[in-house]
């Protein structure tokens, strides 16, 4: 059996993260909180998303545990193939495993990655996504900015 692994975060922990990157990008026309993790094997949807898929899920061929950083251990045995993400004005297709996920919609692993020829640029929090047959796209992560302290 293989063996994939994700790291589950909340929004403002990926803010502080510098090697993720969190954004809205429309999935299945419907926009998603969508964490971009370099770190993640694959890329997953959440079951409270998955209503919104235009596409039914398959079986996985070889089911596959999920490693989760609360110590628990996943069985993956379903997939929704050929997902749409769209990043600018570019769809790009992945494919998502179901997950329970909390304050997420979609977290874009290393399989949806390189699929897509990324370039992941930490310092200036942007993904530059170089597919096959689709024009080049640059995906930039959402900066919360914080109001200033008056005194």
């Amino acid at each position: 059996m293989t063996q994939a692994r994700v790291f589950s975060m909340t929004q403002q922990e990926a803010q502080a993260t510098p090697n993720v990157h969190t954004g809205m990008l429309p999935v299945f026309g419907y926009l998603a909180h969508v964490l971009i993790d370099p770190e993640a094997t694959h890329s997953f949807i959440a079951h409270s998303f998955v209503p919104f898929a235009s596409v039914t899920s398959t079986p996985i061929v070889e089911s596959f545990g999920i490693s989760l950083p609360t110590g628990v251990f996943h069985y993956a045995n379903m997939v929704i193939r050929d997902s749409y993400v769209q990043v600018g004005d570019v769809v790009l297709e992945a494919n998502l495993i179901p997950l329970y996920l909390v304050d997420l919609d979609v977290i874009l692993g290393m399989d949806w990655l390189e699929k897509h020829y990324a370039f992941v640029n930490c310092f200036r929090k942007e993904v530059v996504l170089r597919s096959p047959g689709h024009p080049e796209v640059t995906f930039r992560h959402e900066r919360k900015v914080l109001p200033s302290c008056l005194i």
